[in-house]
């Protein structure tokens, strides 16, 4: 199971891993957004970092979403230039592309004008797919994925760029390091963030392996020792798993009459539903806890 096929049990621990592409680049990577201003584009003007839900050619109007907003449908203005933006060095000053690339679902940056109403200019920026590891032909720097789109399941292929990285990092705290990884060591249903190009969306520029997930009911709590034992349903029957929590494990508890924060392990109610998300160092070991609590 990956984690998009998670329960609502899992809704705060799922949180963490959906946020997406524009909370990473606005937050995380600030300068893969950093593009020249086009010449069309006047001082002051706005730009905003959306997600593209679609585009009308015949009325020249593209329609986004910003953050969690509603989606906003903007005029294109008639010179409109649309570019393709890795940001990979400081010289990439993107490539010029069309109305074409703009398929639902890409990041882009707007270029609006001062009263928010047409697009001046587009940058199409790299975005994160969150998907689960299907093969690896690592002679070939190779990653064939499965995710899930509007119109069911689907693979995709992706092949390395020469620089890219497989970036190890549980996200526990912002002061967690990335560590380098492997792309050999993936292994089928690993779940994985594909940061995918603007220029070429067949290559990745970089993988983060995510901690595998399941879901379950809590069994046992250790909180002396830091272990939890979690029934899991697979096929053959229940099995019980006993699990490590590491030191900076995130618990989280959800009430079924609203509410959530965090909590600890002598705070846990054996019997409740519970989602683990495993580290992605030691498949032994859980970094994230989310229990939702029965009903008194």
């Amino acid at each position: 199971m990956t984690l998009t096929q998670f329960t609502r049990a899992g809704a705060v621990l799922l949180a963490l891993a959906v946020v997406g592409l524009c909370g990473r680049v606005m937050a995380d990577k600030p300068s893969r957004t950093k593009v020249e201003d086009d010449k069309s584009q006047k001082k002051g003007d706005p730009n905003v970092l959306s997600v593209v839900k679609g585009v009308d050619v015949d009325k020249h109007t593209l329609t986004a979403t910003e953050g969690k907003g509603e989606p906003k449908t903007y005029e294109l203005a008639r010179d409109v230039r649309v570019v393709l933006y890795d940001g990979l060095t400081k010289q990439d000053k993107g490539q010029q592309g069309n109305l074409t690339v703009l398929a639902p679902g890409r990041t882009v940056v707007l270029h609006l004008t001062a009263d928010r109403k047409a697009v001046r200019a587009i940058t199409v920026v790299p975005w994160d797919l969150h998907a689960a590891v299907k093969s690896v032909d690592a002679d070939q720097r190779a990653l064939t994925v499965t995710s899930k789109d509007e119109t069911g399941v689907v693979e995709k292929t992706f092949t390395l760029i020469k620089r890219a990285r497989v970036l190890l990092n549980d996200g526990l705290t912002k002061q967690d390091k990335d560590q380098e990884g492997k792309l050999a060591d993936l292994t089928e249903g690993t779940p994985v963030l594909v940061r995918v190009s603007a220029v070429d969306p067949s290559q990745a520029l970089e993988l983060r392996p995510q901690g595998r997930g399941f879901y379950g009911v809590l069994k046992a709590v250790d909180a002396d020792k830091g272990k939890v034992t979690v029934t899991v349903k697979e096929e053959g029957g229940h099995v019980d798993k006993e699990l490590t929590l590491v030191k900076k494990a995130r618990i989280s508890i959800e009430l079924r009459k609203g509410g959530t924060g965090e909590t600890t392990l002598s705070g846990l109610t054996t019997g409740s539903p519970v989602v683990v998300q495993l580290s992605v160092f030691d498949a032994a070991k859980a970094v994230r806890l989310t229990v939702r609590e029965q009903d008194q």
